[in-house]
């Protein structure tokens, strides 16, 4: 059986809980079942290096903050030049851009918020709720966060919630 590709999309891989999620991710994944690649939306960050020396590549777009049109189209080059099964975005900024990118690039795409409260201004608000809808599953970490998620406006049938997972 030919393994699953999977890209993991991230804002930036400095240190943090959901960049330490990455790295044991990266250390534990079935390989026999599963190949991973990472791509961070700006910088490659400390954790880069650990993801890299577990074998795994890390593509750092260095893109500008904002709303970027063409960050969906290099995404989606990207996705399809590494034949992604599944693109999986953490966190609701890098869904804004990888979730049209996998749909063009063929892939399907999972979403994990990690946190509970959301910055982002009502028209970021607006692009997640229309980027979720591309997504299989807009997972929580929490009850709390899923809750923050419905009251966002994603649709109920997307939201489901996986606890934090890390040791």
């Amino acid at each position: 059986m030919p393994r699953k590709v999977i890209v993991h999309v991230t804002l930036g891989l400095d240190l943090g809980g959901q960049e330490k999620l990455l790295a044991e991710l990266a250390r534990h994944v079935d390989r026999r079942r599963f190949s991973l690649a990472f791509a961070s939306l700006t910088t490659a960050g400390p954790v880069a290096e650990e993801l890299r020396a577990c074998g795994w590549p890390v593509h750092a777009l260095n893109a500008p903050s904002g709303l970027r049109p063409s960050l969906v189209a290099q995404l989606a080059r990207l996705f399809r030049s590494i034949r992604a099964d599944v693109v999986h975005t953490h966190d609701e900024r890098p869904n804004i851009h990888a979730a049209p990118a996998a749909w063009l690039a063929g892939a399907r795409c999972l979403h994990t918020r990690h946190s509970q409260a959301s910055r982002l201004t009502s028209r970021q608000k607006a692009l997640v709720r229309l980027s979720s809808e591309l997504n299989e599953a807009f997972v929580c970490i929490s009850k709390d966060s899923a809750r923050a998620a419905l009251a966002q406006g994603i649709s109920p049938r997307k939201v489901t919630v996986v606890h934090n997972g890390i040791d």
